[in-house]
């Protein structure tokens, strides 16, 4: 699991379009959701109430690896905040019709 791997402090993920076994999703502002992904693959079943010591552990270490990631990122130019990109990226997005997930 990536959040595993970055909590063992590993700085890198490598995700490949069609092959990832862990797919991503929009969480709830200010609030982490945990799911069983093997026993739930739709993710329908949020179980950061019943685990919130894992929640807290994968938390700690997530944000150690973005404190470590971000000033790294920027400095490749990543992340840049031309607020005109940023604008014309959410434009697009919002039109968008394609896929939004690899298993569709």
């Amino acid at each position: 699991m990536a959040l595993q791997a970055i909590e063992k402090g590993r700085k890198v993920h490598t995700y490949a379009y069609g092959t990832a076994q862990y797919h991503w999703a929009i969480s709830p502002k200010d609030k982490w959701v945990l799911f069983d992904v093997k026993k739930d693959p739709q993710c329908e079943n949020d179980l950061a109430d019943k685990r919130p010591g894992l929640v807290a552990r994968l938390d700690k270490a997530y944000s150690k690896w973005w404190d470590d990631t971000y000033p790294e990122m920027i400095a490749m130019g990543g992340d840049a905040g031309n607020p005109d990109e940023g604008r014309q990226a959410a434009k697009k997005s919002s039109s968008w019709k394609g896929k939004t997930s690899d298993k569709e």
